[in-house]
């Protein structure tokens, strides 16, 4: 049965006030962009067992951050390619610190952390190149982050969902060796919008459909959106690794998690979904100290740890 949104989490919606539920394709672009791109809040500094390595990375057409953080170890560590979330419009390294030191220090892994370029500005497919290129970087320079290329997972909240697909499906296309594990925190993977939670939760809370559907156009504009790139839903998932799939139960995106690990699951692949009940989409971000929050990121760093360590 369904749980009624949980009543923290809906004082921190009231408290951002009307601009989640706005729609943002019935708006100028530069005013929607200012919407989309607020600042985020301000997170704690960086823990002192951490350490913390910046990288400017030069990618075609331009050039990406990575931050890497390195908890302390005796000897190499896995390696988790982290890619956040934000609708390929916004999003940053700074609003993502927070989790990435959760994940480093709790998982025991090194966290790559990646700045791809941002939509509308960059349009797939150069946010996946860049992320692609991201992967390669912590491959070849594994050691100088303290951490071992044979024991890598990428992980994706929303946006970076599909972006961490993306580079599962390169890895296979190019018969390169795969990650280990894949951790998806409500990944965006239907750019049809196709699936009963779109209708069910069009109006929110939070996410609406219209401005997941605005998200998807900025990112795509004319690109096709059966691209098996875009479209996990569609795309031949044979040989992927074990996933670990986080689902928000009141969200638009709820559905095509859950199918995606549905889908693994027919093909032999251990896939677990995780359902976190009266909680809406980008939970963890937008309530970092909410309870549940915590549980959704200890679940993943004990996935990762089972996993990779």
């Amino acid at each position: 049965m369904a749980m009624p949104l949980d009543a923290e989490i809906a004082r921190v919606v009231d408290q951002l006030g009307e601009a989640p539920y706005l729609d943002l394709a019935a708006m100028p672009l530069a005013e929607a962009m200012i919407i989309a791109r607020a600042p985020v809040p301000a997170y704690p500094p960086a823990s002192p067992e951490l350490t913390i390595r910046e990288v400017q990375l030069e990618v075609e057409g331009g050039r990406i951050e990575l931050r890497c953080y390195t908890p302390p170890a005796e000897g190499l560590l896995p390696i988790v390619v982290h890619l956040h979330g934000g609708g390929w419009v916004t999003g940053s390294l700074p609003s993502e610190d927070a989790r990435c030191q959760f994940m480093a220090l709790r998982s025991g892994c090194v966290v790559v952390s990646v700045g791809y370029r941002l939509s509308p500005e960059t349009r797939f497919p150069l946010p996946v190149q860049d992320s692609i290129a991201a992967w390669d970087w912590a491959c070849a320079n594994a050691g100088s982050i303290g951490g071992d290329a044979k024991r890598m997972a990428v992980s994706g909240s929303s946006a970076g969902g599909q972006l961490a697909v993306a580079i599962l499906l390169t890895l296979r296309r190019d018969g390169r060796p795969m990650a280990q594990f894949q951790l998806l925190t409500y990944p965006a993977i239907d750019p049809l919008l196709s699936q009963p939670s779109y209708a069910e939760f069009a109006d929110g809370p939070f996410m609406t459909r219209a401005r997941m559907a605005w998200y998807w156009d900025q990112y795509l504009a004319g690109a096709d959106r059966h691209d098996l790139m875009l479209g996990s839903l569609t795309a031949d998932l044979s040989g992927l690794p074990p996933a670990l799939v986080q689902v928000a139960e009141m969200d638009v995106l709820r559905d095509e998690g859950v199918l995606y690990a549905e889908r693994l699951r027919a093909l032999g692949v251990e896939a677990e979904v995780s359902l976190h009940k009266g909680m809406i989409h980008g939970f963890i971000a937008i309530a970092p100290n909410h309870p549940q929050s915590t549980v959704a990121l200890e679940e993943a760093c004990t996935a990762l740890r089972r996993h990779l360590l």
